[in-house]
């Protein structure tokens, strides 16, 4: 009978131990179990707050920071927006990565979403504070019903950040960075590409209207941007400064190579196509700025694997995205049909992870390649990947 009561006392004890300490997980750690990510957000926030590596990636409903609040995002973090959300910054946002741990934000992962109606609405900043800064991030929206970024009253910092091929809707216009009432954004060593149905890298244009209608001139500084025929680099207002332009398309003497305006000296002016009432415009470069936006993917890597490009087929500008699982030397190069290599975008020691790089259809000499089948082959050590691609004129 003692034995009995000794093991049913041993026993209690041992249980009330495990329920208080079943409590103390639940109460007071179930924060920081969720903080191993993924994490999701949405509401709002009136305090400042950061979003650590550790809870990446957030999966983001409609989200806004509030005036007198800084959202702060370390680096590596990847945001992915809910269909139809956006982030709507009236404090600051401090989204600052670095070259090689960016900050991505993106359309939802779920591969079954559709385009057009269902992408993520970018980011919005609405009189928001005079410290919001963004680095070295990547945009990943590449249906555009309206745009990536839009700046009403704001002045955010864009530095190394990368706009990859944003497609709008037909006749929704669209565009990559929307300024309206007195915004004057600063967006340098950048690298931005445009297709189809009117639209524009950069735009003051308010409700479709050509005329700058909203006293805001963003700042443009050394950046790389990429249109085709039928869009504005930029679009209604504007300050140009060694910027490249490459405009694809009909018309345009080609012969001192892209971009040429209409004059054929490769060097853009107020009225060069591409820029539509725009000034102040100051010596445009004629050839690509010299600095590489190679922004990384920070999700998880489980194979050496050479992904689609996007958009595919292309003209004359495309995104290659890569994976590797471990630090080495790679290359990355660009073969015909044939076989034989055009040039080589990637011939160095690289680090464990997700890369990406624009391919502008050039050859190793710099001159544009005719329309026709393409390969980019992945290589390192005794392992050789490919990815086809289809450039179209």
């Amino acid at each position: 009978m003692r034995k009995r009561l000794k093991w049913f006392y041993i026993s209690f004890c041992l249980s009330v131990v495990v329920f208080l300490w079943g409590g103390y997980l639940f109460d007071s750690d179930f924060s920081e179990s969720r903080a191993e990510g993924p994490t999701e957000v949405g509401g709002s926030i009136d305090t400042n707050t950061t979003w650590t590596l550790e809870g990446s990636p957030y999966i983001a409903d409609t989200f806004t920071v509030e005036r007198g609040a800084t959202l702060t995002i370390e680096p590596g973090v990847t945001v992915s927006f809910n269909s139809k959300c956006l982030l709507i910054v009236k404090g600051d946002l401090s989204a600052i990565g670095t070259d090689a741990d960016s900050i991505i934000f993106r359309d939802p992962i779920d591969p079954s979403v559709e385009p057009w109606d269902d992408e993520w609405r970018g980011i919005q900043f609405d009189s928001c504070g005079t410290n919001t800064r963004l680095e070295y991030c990547l945009f990943k929206k590449y249906w555009g019903i309206e745009f990536v970024i839009f700046c009403d009253n704001s002045s955010p910092t864009f530095s190394h950040c990368m706009f990859p091929s944003l497609m709008p809707a037909i006749g929704s216009g669209g565009e990559i960075i929307l300024c309206i009432n007195n915004s004057f954004p600063r967006i340098e060593f950048s690298s931005m590409t445009m297709y189809l149905f009117l639209s524009a890298c950069v735009s003051c244009a308010v409700e479709a209207e050509i005329i700058n209608q909203s006293s805001s001139n963003p700042i443009l500084y050394k950046n790389n941007l990429y249109i085709d025929d039928d869009n504005y680099a930029v679009r209604a207002g504007g300050f140009l400064d060694g910027n490249y332009i490459l405009k694809s398309g009909i018309g345009g003497d080609t012969s001192l190579g892209e971009p040429v305006d209409e004059i054929g000296d490769g060097i853009f002016t107020t009225v060069s196509p591409g820029c539509i009432n725009v000034d102040g415009i100051t010596n445009p470069r004629a050839e690509p700025n010299d600095w590489q936006v190679n922004i990384e993917d920070s999700g998880e890597i489980e194979s050496f694997k050479v992904f689609s490009n996007y958009p595919n087929p292309f003209n004359p500008v495309t995104t290659i995205e890569f994976s590797i699982p471990n630090d080495g030397f790679a290359t990355l190069a660009i073969y015909n049909i044939a076989g034989q290599k055009i040039c080589e975008l990637i011939s160095g020691n690289m680090t464990a992870g997700a890369h990406s790089i624009i391919w502008d259809g050039r050859d190793a000499n710099g001159l544009s390649v005719s329309s026709g089948i393409y390969f980019s082959r992945l290589t390192m050590g005794e392992r050789t990947v490919s990815g086809k691609m289809i450039l179209v004129k």
